[in-house]
């Protein structure tokens, strides 16, 4: 929503990502708030199926290997991901359910892996998550 509303085209992505799997941070995203999100063992829920051209003048974070643009950064104070680090592990039955159908329609996407990554990797994004809102919270003076 962002990347559109800063005048960027929004389109399908190359592929759909549903599941979990780690980010790939670019130069500029291990200097900044979000380097703790590219850790090892640092996972990260990914739930879309469009991409982004990045908005001019941002820089890009974080990529994986599917759909490059994750996460950017325009200007000083607005960080925008296409990911999702603000899960926590016991939010995702209410995801499941609320996107049954969509889940039952991506192939290789079943409900008890989503379960079961969730349980494995949510506890270890925890923290990594908290820490870059709070370091970008403030930065941003808030």
């Amino acid at each position: 929503m962002l990347a559109n509303i800063l005048g960027a085209r929004v389109y399908p992505g190359p592929v759909k990502e549903l599941g979990w799997m780690p980010l790939i941070l670019t130069a500029e995203g291990c200097a900044s708030v979000v380097a703790p999100l590219g850790a090892a063992g640092v996972s990260m829920l990914h739930w879309h199926g469009d991409t982004f051209d990045l908005p001019g003048g941002a820089k890009l974070l974080a990529s994986t290997r599917g759909v490059e643009n994750q996460i950017f950064q325009w200007e000083e104070h607005v960080l925008a991901f296409q990911c999702h680090p603000e899960i926590e592990p016991d939010e995702i039955e209410s995801w499941l359910i609320g996107h049954a159908a969509e889940i039952s329609a991506t192939p290789g996407v079943a409900v008890a892996q989503l379960r079961e990554d969730t349980a494995r990797f949510g506890p270890a994004l925890a923290g990594p998550a908290r820490q870059v809102f709070t370091s970008w919270l403030g930065s941003v003076r808030l």
